[in-house]
């Protein structure tokens, strides 16, 4: 709330807040992936804290970017939001999508291409929207721009070239520019592994039925 986000609801299933409203707000998106990734970093520095392993908290965040329709609720003590729209569906199944792939954030395509200048992020997979006939490609958001130096760079440009390699089915190509993309042996990076897993049996039959 403190970088303009509208409290739209916070429970049991998590919180969504809403940016850009009630005046429309360029840096919308940017305030967004900025708070979600402030929150991923304060969730490893805790769980990190061997004295506060208790109590450390996970997240999965979704962020989409879009209209939506909405209205504020003035008898409150606190800024309320009713509000509806696809953004909002789709920030909740990113949440969950996060599982799937071992991420901690997911954003869309419009999201992305509002922060990608702020942001550096990477493209996980296409997944299906709200309509099972769309097909929306996500992103994880990684790191703020200014925050990451060139190693991290790279490391996420290798992974992108693996994802696009691995997407024109150049499955040995794509094992390479994988492991380019590992960081320190320290560093977890589910959505990498995730992706080395599907590579491994197909690595396998290239070196038993090698192609003349």
């Amino acid at each position: 709330m403190e970088e303009g986000a509208y409290l739209q609801a916070a429970d049991g299933e998590g919180v969504v807040g809403v940016f850009g409203f009630p005046a429309p707000d360029p840096e919308h998106a940017q305030k967004a992936a900025r708070v979600v990734l402030e929150m991923i970093k304060n969730s490893r520095e805790r769980g990190e804290d061997k004295e506060k392993v208790a109590a450390s908290w996970d997240i999965r965040a979704g962020i989409s970017s879009g209209a939506i329709i909405a209205g504020a609720l003035q008898e409150t003590r606190r800024p309320l939001l009713l509000a509806s729209g696809e953004p909002i569906d789709l920030a909740r199944r990113f949440c969950a999508l996060n599982r799937f792939y071992g991420s901690r954030a997911l954003m869309d395509t419009a999201t992305f291409d509002r922060v990608s200048e702020t942001v550096v992020a990477r493209p996980i997979d296409f997944v299906s929207g709200l309509n099972s006939h769309d097909r929306l490609e996500v992103y994880e958001p990684l790191w703020l721009a200014a925050e990451a130096g060139p190693e991290r760079v790279a490391q996420r440009d290798s992974f992108w070239s693996g994802v696009v390699l691995y997407r024109e089915k150049r499955w040995a190509e794509a094992y390479t520019e994988f492991q380019k993309a590992r960081g320190s042996d320290e560093e977890d990076d589910p959505p990498l592994e995730f992706y080395l897993r599907r590579l491994e049996p197909l690595i396998l039959q290239l070196t038993q039925w090698p192609v003349e």
